[in-house]
C-alpha cells in the first residue's frame, strides 16, 4: 500500500500457462504489475481449450466461473489462446459471463473479442529479426514462414513482417512461402 491505498487488481484469463506464448504473457504483465505496484490474479485452465477430453476440459473451465469481478479493477483476456482450432466455445462462455457479471474495464490480448479493445503484441521486429540472422549469420536463401489461422491479424503480421523482411535482404517473397496453420500447439 502507498499513502494507505489499496493495490490495484487485474485480472488475466489465459489458458495452458506453460505454454510458450502463455508463460511469455504472464511473465511480461507479472513485471509490469509489479513495476507500477498491482497485483495480478491469474485464473488458467491447467490444459489447452482444446483438449480432447471435455469433461476433464469443462471441468477446468470452471476457474473462470469462480471470478468475484466485484474484487478486480480491470481484466485481462489471452484470447489468442482461448481459441484453439477455430473452436469459440471457450470464449462464448467468457463473454456471456462478462456481460453479466463484470462492470470493469476488459482488454483482450492479441485477438478480437466481443466489442472490448484488442491489445497486440508486436510479433513485427522479432519476425524481421529472425529472417535477417537466418539470411545474414547463416547465408540462408529460402526461407518459410509458419504462422497461425489465415486472417487473424497477429498471422497477417508475422507474415507481412517476413516478406518485408525477405525483400529487405534482397530475397524472393511470395505467398507460395507463407503456411496458415493454428500456430502448431499442437
Amino acid at each position: 500500500m502507498k499513502n494507505g491505498a489499496p493495490r490495484r487488481r487485474i485480472a488475466l484469463l489465459i489458458s495452458d500457462p506453460g505454454a510458450d506464448y502463455s508463460h511469455s504473457v504472464i511473465t511480461g504483465i507479472r513485471d509490469q504489475c509489479a513495476k507500477y505496484n498491482y497485483d495480478l490474479l491469474v485464473f488458467s485452465t491447467m490444459v489447452k481449450v482444446c483438449h480432447p477430453d471435455k469433461p476433464y476440459l469443462d471441468g477446468e473451465r470452471n476457474i473462470f466461473r469462480l471470478i468475484n469481478y466485484d474484487l478486480v479493477d480491470a481484466v485481462l483476456v489471452a484470447s489468442l489462446v482461448l481459441v484453439e482450432d477455430q473452436v469459440y466455445e471457450v470464449l462464448e462462455q467468457l463473454e456471456s459471463d462478462l456481460k453479466q457479471h463484470c462492470s470493469k474495464p476488459v482488454i483482450s490480448l492479441d485477438l478480437p473479442f466481443a466489442d472490448y479493445p484488442v491489445l497486440y503484441t508486436d510479433d513485427r521486429k522479432a519476425i524481421r529479426q529472425v529472417v535477417q540472422h537466418l539470411v545474414q549469420a547463416h547465408q540462408c536463401r529460402r526461407l518459410y514462414m509458419l504462422t497461425g489461422p489465415k486472417d487473424y491479424s497477429v498471422s497477417e503480421a508475422r507474415a507481412e513482417a517476413f516478406c518485408e523482411q525477405m525483400r529487405a535482404e534482397g530475397l524472393e517473397a511470395s505467398a507460395a512461402q507463407i503456411f496458415y496453420g493454428n500456430f502448431w500447439y499442437t
